[in-house]
């Protein structure tokens, strides 16, 4: 977000007087980008700390073995597994040939979904 500087006299944010606004400049709000870093680092924490726990959460308490959390997770990793290879694929196209083939993957999937 940024700011009108006021260059008057009363040197207020944001800048209300209409003859100050021609002559005026932008000021970042700094307080925005402090509230993002804080929330960011928070995040990253709290991410941190599921995955160095959750690990051991499942092998302790619900006797969840390595094999089947690997086929607990495959459901939820798959898609995006898929997207990279068809990313790669489409990305050694041409631009008609790979809109054409996006197109066509999207329409198949909407059917896909449709039929279930």
């Amino acid at each position: 977000m940024y700011y009108i500087r006021c260059p008057a006299a009363c040197n207020r944010f944001p800048c209300t007087t209409g003859e100050a606004l021609a002559t005026s400049s932008l000021v970042p709000d700094k307080s925005h980008l402090t509230r993002l870093f804080v929330v960011v680092a928070v995040m990253s924490a709290s991410g941190a700390a599921f995955f160095a726990l959750m690990p051991d959460y499942l092998h302790n308490t619900l006797r969840v073995s390595g094999e089947v959390r690997g086929m607990l997770e495959l459901p939820r990793e798959f898609p995006g597994f898929l997207m990279v290879v068809l990313l790669g694929f489409l990305a050694g196209l041409r631009k008609g040939r790979a809109l054409t083939l996006a197109m066509i993957t999207g329409i198949a999937g909407l059917l896909g979904v449709a039929c279930i």
